[in-house]
């Protein structure tokens, strides 16, 4: 999995308000990380991952956009499969206000 950033770095687009789609989907997000237990989120190669797990995956891909620099409003492209890690990246990027390219 490859994380890319845009060629709009550091907010170019400038902050927005958040409208009542993207808030929506922000909100979900918040919700599955309070309410997360030990039960299966999803399946991956007949292996199961429990949502306390999933949360902790998201939390590392979250420190790796820290470590990256990357900034909310930044651009970014997500190269990956849809193994749970890339999906924790996706819901990390989201959690963290990423503009996601389409690649």
């Amino acid at each position: 999995m490859r994380i890319w950033r845009g060629p709009f770095m550091g907010g170019q687009f400038g902050h927005r308000s958040m409208n009542n789609a993207d808030t929506s989907l922000f909100d979900f997000v918040q919700q599955v990380r309070r309410n997360a237990d030990d039960g299966e989120c999803l399946i991956w190669n007949d292996m199961p991952e429990t949502q306390s797990d999933f949360i902790k995956h998201v939390d590392r891909c979250r420190d790796r956009l820290l470590e990256e620099g990357f900034k909310p409003g930044d651009v970014a492209i997500l190269i990956g499969d849809y193994s749970p890690h890339a999906v924790s990246m996706l819901i990390a990027m989201i959690e963290f206000r990423l503009i996601i390219a389409p690649a």
